[in-house]
């Protein structure tokens, strides 16, 4: 079987998390796993306080 990869999307547009979320699942990964986070480039800052 070949590389497996994992794209973990956050669905806001803010990327100050990524480095703390990548480090804390690299933890989890195996190691034939590529694993990578990204944010969406625009959108919501909170989607939890988007439509209040």
């Amino acid at each position: 079987m070949g590389k497996r990869r994992i794209l973990f999307l956050k669905a806001v547009a803010y990327n100050d998390l990524n480095p703390m979320i990548q480090s804390y699942l690299d933890k989890y990964r195996d190691e034939d796993t590529q694993l990578e986070v990204r944010s969406l480039k625009t959108g919501p800052k909170h989607l939890e306080y988007q439509y209040y």
